[in-house]
């Protein structure tokens, strides 16, 4: 792969998600049109391209990533040719090497050539030899290979949630290699067992005797690979081993006790070329670590003493055969083992890991001090060295090591991801990204790679070299409160685990293909050319659309999700090709713009899931089949709203199996013809919606076998109840039953019906058939492709091939234009095949979709395929390019092919070149031209001949040239008013617009002598007609009677006004002028009033009283005294 493409990897990286946000990408997203709730709207992203980057990048990659196998083939060659017999190998000079490769390399250019010499030759010896080149390209290959690495964003399949019978929280998932089998262990003691396709295959429950089993509590655990057993630590305070198997029968075999406090995490190492040697560490919540060293891991963990001294305890449990091991006793006791510990940290350690590169036990702890702790082990010696790191805001939740890069990656409480290096106490580097607490770290080591994990159920991809996030995953986990969670990254099959609490889910990378091209992510079910938008539509099966531009290959639009998670089946278009009709495995027909809104949902299946095998677009119906014996059908007054229901077809069930495809026949009669699973043709009369007759390859083979026990041919033995079936002689067929479905109907509408062969037929065992429909002959018949179960076919507009496309990746171009005419028709069926005019094998898969094109009046094949690709091919069997490639290709007139020669570095990189092949430039036909074959001519003659000789084309022709004739040729003239969009709908406006009246010739004579002579008669306004005006009669005066007098008195003056009050007829009402809930709350406020008045004046008449009888009490009391 070369460095262009690790860009564009970059640039142009889609998830099959689209959750998955990269900062990289260059696509526009354009969110759905909530404002109708009833359009149902797939996420469209527009891709932005830059034309002149895809155009000119070529130039841009380096000499020696263009360089293919055969290039370096030749160059060998060259290079051996030059040896001489001594045993040194022989040496080119600058000036040699430039001419050995520009003489034969079809790529590159001379200034290319001379730096690919000065960076080969670093040591300025001035020679280059064989060696040299080679170790020089080895060594770009290999930088080129890692930063491709280190740069593709990985591509993610759907998350997929695992089945398990877990109760609480998931402590730890691993891949125990010697069973292939996933493990996880719950906190209530519950083990799981999954196979490599993640089917659980078995399940237990632990039970421990030191607890109830309602009372266990697992903290971590850790597989040994090597001694295939399990380690738990348990909250009892003790550390549990058992045998592992596949029966999940676990036999406590060890129990260490005695513990000073509870263990939290586990880890285990063991030495690949020694496996006896193995070390077992935990943390616990008194922050030390500790440390047993094994020397006889596989014989046994702990030697077992000749007299044990628990075994009175023993004798009521004969079945108990686990050995108590106390942690004191293990240093003195036990001599195949070694135990130490030290303190660590001051507050619970989180995790602990063996690492043997840098002989050292590393632990985090959530605490800004000692946060990072590193126990550096010295050899021969008991002693530790102990170095601490500290995170400020909370410590460290867990870390992660990359033994290539040696770094430690931390997940802090700070939202931050520190790199660490070992031996330096400061991080290297400072990950900013997160909004919440980092919960976990893990490398990707094959790709330099790191996953981050956050509380907000947030992932990040970063590129750990340059410290820079490069994936953005978000909205894809379940949402709750902040719960226990575990991650484990396989590298192996590249999966990442992830479990919130008892819910387990996968995250797993789709394999990088990188020796073929790919358009899709997956299988490609339909590839389809829309004449008016000069586009190719693609969609695949997971429900992703592409639009791509024919003339270069570029992708222009993206839509996702277009069933949501059901598999699509088939896309069409209409009749108008403005929408776009997609069907799904779910039964749900949408009906799409082409700028990615759902206007309606057809129900082909009444909301059941079904496969539609094929949609017909009519004029005012759409035809649904694939799925049952019946005719679906979608009537245009029908839709008119977001759900539309199938109307019923009028005529009865005709097909005895299901139906697999149809087709309609576009000139009268009008004839829908529709193929079944057993080999059935029914011919329908599309308007009456009745059958017409039946045309069977399969039936007219049973009655030849069994006509000598059926008599005489009648309606009653075929069971046809009046249907009128071929009568064509047998030919031997499989007796698969799939050997005889139609998978494919097509009608010749351009031929007379009624004499020659108008429907055409493809299906199983390869089988082609050409048919006469209206008296049921069949006319032709043809084995396309020999020892295949099916095949499909599609036919050009002009009807002058035909294609058939083969399960193996087989595509074959037959010539029909005089195939099964009325002139070649006799009595028997023809079984001569037509004439073969290429074989294309441009696909490793299954062929599902060919669609003929023609652009600049040159044909062309659109080939999908289960190989995840779509690509481009003349009829001549050449590759043009493959859709999704990195360079893109160039569809020229084939006048402009005359005028402009071929360029050298047109070939695309990724493009495996064939025999003939014109890389992107149509195909000239010069059959009507005068040739000449002279290799002595020059480009341009005397006689302005044009002489084409290339290597690449291996085609030497010479042909008139005129070109006076060229520019006076209008059919090579772009014409907007029929080519563009813009151009149709100006067009039909200005044909719909009203005519205008045109001004009548003026009949003047001075006027056509103006016209005549050219002299203006009579100045300026001398055009105009002057005519003499008629004479005016004198008025006579009017009376006096009709004028005022001056003294007389003005009647229009004004008298004086009235006031306001003399001038109303009627007094004004409160009753009429105010609504009554307004006079009833007043009414009520005006009583509410009155009732405080009188309470305050008898309160106010109280007080009063009791004043004048207090101061009668007073004088009466002075008078006494």
């Amino acid at each position: 792969m070369s460095r262009k493409s690790s860009n564009e990897s970059i640039l142009h990286t889609k998830s099959s998600l689209n959750m998955y946000a990269t900062p990289a990408q260059t696509n526009l997203i354009i969110s759905p049109n909530l404002g109708n709730k009833e359009l149902d709207m797939s996420k469209v992203q527009v891709t932005v391209n830059d034309a002149s980057f895809k155009e000119e990048n070529n130039g841009n990659i380096q000499l020696e990533f263009r360089l293919g196998i055969k290039d370096l083939e030749t160059l060998k060659t060259v290079f051996d040719s030059f040896q001489n017999d001594s045993e040194d190998l022989y040496q080119l000079n600058r000036e040699e090497f430039v001419s050995v490769l520009n003489n034969n390399l079809r790529i590159g250019t001379e200034a290319e050539y001379e730096e690919l010499f000065d960076n080969i030759d670093v040591t300025q010896t001035g020679y280059v030899d064989w060696d040299k080149f080679t170790s020089y390209l080895l060594i770009m290959l290999y930088e080129s290979d890692d930063k491709i690495k280190a740069f593709s964003i990985p591509n993610w399949k759907p998350v997929k949630n695992i089945y398990n019978l877990h109760r609480d929280s998931i402590k730890r998932i691993e891949f125990a290699k010697n069973l292939s089998r996933y493990l996880t262990i719950s906190k209530e003691g519950t083990c799981c067992l999954f196979d490599r396709n993640l089917n659980m295959t078995n399940h237990a429950r632990i039970h421990s005797d030191s607890c109830r089993s309602k009372d266990l509590w697992v903290t971590d655990f850790v597989h040994l690979q090597n001694a295939n057993k399990i380690v738990l630590a348990l909250t009892t305070k003790e550390i549990t081993i058992y045998e592992l198997n596949t029966k999940l029968e676990f036999n406590c075999q060890y129990r260490i006790h005695n513990l000073k406090a509870t263990p939290l995490c586990l880890d285990y190492w063991f030495d690949p070329t020694n496996p006896n040697d193995s070390i077992l560490t935990w943390g616990d919540t008194a922050g030390y670590i500790h440390k047993i060293l094994f020397n006889s891991a596989t014989i046994s963990l702990f030697e077992r003493p000749a007299t044990n001294s628990n075994d009175m305890k023993n004798q009521n449990k004969p079945n108990d055969t686990s050995l108590d091991i106390s942690i004191n006793e293990i240093k003195d006791k036990y001599k195949n083992a070694v135990y130490m510990s030290y303190k660590a940290h001051n507050a619970w350690v989180r995790q602990v890991k063996w690492i043997k590169n840098l002989d050292a036990i590393v632990s985090c702890a959530t605490a800004s001090k000692q946060s990072l702790t590193i126990g550096w082990f010295v050899k021969k010696s008991s002693q530790v060295k102990v170095t601490h790191m500290n995170v400020s805001n909370g410590g460290i939740n867990g870390f992660d090591y990359d033994p290539n890069l040696k770094i430690i990656a931390t997940a802090n409480q700070n939202t931050l991801v520190n790199l660490f290096n070992p031996y330096v106490h400061e991080p290297n580097g400072i990950l900013k990204g997160h909004s919440a607490i980092v919960l976990a770290v893990r490398f990707m080591s094959a790709r330099s790679q790191l996953i981050t994990f956050s509380a907000d159920r947030l992932i990040r991809i970063w590129n750990v070299q340059l410290q820079i996030c490069i994936q953005r995953i978000a909205n894809i986990f379940p949402k709750g409160p902040d719960v226990d969670t575990s991650c484990f990254y396989d590298e192996m099959t590249m999966r990442f685990f992830i479990a919130f609490r008892y819910t387990l889910m996968l995250m797993e990378i789709k394999p990088e293909i990188t020796d073929r091209v790919m358009s899709h992510s997956n299988s490609v079910v339909c590839a389809k050319y829309n004449k008016n938008m000069n586009q190719v539509v693609s969609v695949s099966q997971d429900g992703t659309m592409y639009m791509w531009l024919l003339e270069s290959g570029q992708r222009v639009k993206t839509f996702t999700e277009l069933h949501d998670n059901y598999e699509v089946i088939t896309m069409d278009f209409d009749e108008t090709k403005t929408r776009i009709l997609t069907a799904a495995s779910d039964g749900m027909i949408k009906i799409w713009d082409l700028n990615g809104n759902c206007y309606h949902k057809l129900e082909a299946n009444k909301g059941q899931n079904c496969d539609v095998g094929q949609i017909l677009s009519l004029k005012r119906r759409i035809i649904a089949v694939g799925w049952q014996k019946a005719i679906t059908i979608f009537r245009d007054n029908m839709i008119n709203s977001g759900l539309v229901k199938p109307d019923e077809w009028k005529a009865r069930e005709e097909h005895e199996e299901d139906i697999l495809c149809a087709d309609i026949m576009l000139n009268p009669p009008l004839f829908l013809a529709t193929g079944g699973f057993d080999g059935d043709i029914v011919i329908w009369n599309s308007v009456t919606e009745h059958p017409v007759r039946h045309l069977s390859a399969r039936k007219r083979i049973l009655s030849a076998k069994f006509e000598p026990n059926m008599g005489p041919r009648t309606s009653k033995n075929y069971k046809s109840f009046g249907r009128r079936f071929s009568k064509a002689e047998p030919v031997v067929d499989t007796e698969n039953d799939f050997g005889f479905a139609i998978t494919c109907l097509r009608f010749l509408n351009t031929r007379a019906h009624g004499k020659d062969c108008t429907l055409v037929s493809c299906g199983g065992n390869g089988w082609v058939r050409f048919w006469e429909v209206n008296s049921g002959k069949l006319g032709a018949e043809f084995t396309a492709h020999k020892q295949v179960n099916s095949v499909i076919m599609d036919i050009d507009e002009k009807e002058h091939f035909l294609a058939t496309g083969d399960v193996n990746g087989l595509v074959k171009i037959w010539s029909i234009k005089s195939y099964c005419i009325s002139s070649t028709l006799k009595i028997d069926t023809i079984t001569k095949e037509p004439s073969l005019l290429s074989s294309i094998k441009s696909h490793s898969d299954q062929i599902n979709s060919i669609n003929f094109c023609c652009k600049h009046n040159i044909t062309y094949v659109i080939i999908a395929s289960s190989d995840c690709s779509v690509s481009l091919n003349d009829l001549n069997g050449n590759l043009i390019g493959m859709f999704g490639q990195d360079s893109h290709w160039r569809l020229e007139s084939p006048t402009t092919s005359l005028r402009s020669t071929p360029s050298k570095n047109r070939i695309a990189p990724d493009t495996k070149p064939t025999p003939n092949v014109n890389f992107g430039i149509p195909k000239i036909d010069l059959t009507s031209v005068e040739q000449k074959y002279n290799q002595n001519d020059e480009i341009i003659d005397s006689n302005g001949q044009i002489s084409l000789s290339s290597n690449r084309f291996e085609i030497e022709e010479t042909f008139k040239f005129d070109a006076n004739e060229l520019i006076n040729d209008t059919s090579i003239r772009y014409n907007p008013w029929s080519k563009t969009l813009l151009g149709k709908s100006y067009q039909e406006i200005r044909t719909k617009k009203r005519d205008r009246k045109q001004p009548s010739l003026i009949r003047n004579g001075e006027y056509e002598i103006w016209n005549k002579t050219g002299q203006v008669p009579g100045g300026l306004y001398g055009s105009l007609k002057m005519v003499e005006l008629d004479n005016i009669e004198t008025k006579k005066k009017l009376e006096s009677k009709f004028f005022k007098e001056r003294n007389a008195p003005n009647l229009f003056e004004n008298k004086s006004e009235k006031s306001l009050a003399e001038s109303l007829r009627y007094a004004f009402d409160e009753k009429t002028l105010f609504p009554k809930y307004i006079l009833d709350y007043e009414a009520r406020m005006r009583q509410e009033h009155k009732k405080i008045i009188n309470r305050v004046s008898k309160e106010n008449d109280i007080v009063r009283i009791g004043m004048t009888k207090r101061n009668e009490s007073s004088l009466s009391l002075t008078q006494n005294s």
